[in-house]
Order: C-alpha cells, then structure tokens, then sequence
C-alpha cells in the first residue's frame, strides 16, 4: 500500500492494485490498444474465482514516486510508437490525477500485434449451381 496522507484526520492509502487498474483503464482509452493481456499468475487466480485488476501491469512506488509497466496487445495497422506514447502520457496523466503520485516512468511492452478479425459475410441463400 502507499501512504499518501498521515495526519490528525488519519491515514489514506492506496492499493498497488488500484494504481495497476487505473494504468490499465487508462491505456485501453488508446484506439490502438486491442488489450491488455494476462499474465499466468492472473489466469490461475481467475480459475480459483479471484478476478485480477492488474491485467499485466506492475507498478513500484518508492517514496511517493511511481514506476509502471504494462504490457499490452496492439491492432494491426497502428503506428507502434505513437500508440505507445500515447499509452505513456495517458497513464502519466491518469495516475498523477487521481492519486496525486509522481509517475516517474511508463515502461510500456509491445507483446503482439494482431489484425483485427473481418465479420463473416451475412448468410446468403445457396445459389442453384
């Protein structure tokens, strides 16, 4: 957890985790971004009914200072590096908004790019042949 305040009104801290989901909700923003995918740790806990929040991001907090680092799944087509800047800023924005940390930086993992899938044709009649 990460102290934020500690005063005569008591303590506010924040969860890893939520830091981690408001990362990951963050970069999905990005049109370019297909997903973010899982890491193992996180499938095994889904099988067992703990659904993670995390979604591949790691966050590292050092003082009030945050380090990220997510992975994510690109659509085929996008310019890799723009859509990766963009993730950063985004995840730099959203992070220091709302929990009022210094992101110091975004390490961001291109792990695939994939084409997005056509839509099958609708059914038509069988033509006599």
């Amino acid at each position: 957890m990460t102290e934020l305040k500690n005063d005569v009104n008591g303590q506010v801290r924040i969860a890893d985790d939520v830091i981690a989901l408001i990362a990951a909700t963050a970069s999905e923003e990005n049109e370019g971004v297909l997903k973010i995918p899982n890491n193992i740790a996180d499938g095994i806990s889904e099988i067992f009914g703990k659904k993670s929040v995390s979604k591949g991001v790691r966050v590292s907090v050092n003082e009030g200072q945050v380090a990220l680092e997510i992975n994510i799944i690109i659509k085929f087509g996008y310019k890799i590096h723009d859509v990766a800047a963009d993730v950063q800023a985004r995840i730099k924005s959203a992070v220091e908004t709302m929990t009022g940390l210094s992101v110091v930086s975004v390490n961001v993992n291109i792990c695939d790019v994939v084409p997005e899938r056509k839509k099958d044709a609708p059914n038509q009649p069988n033509q006599p042949k």
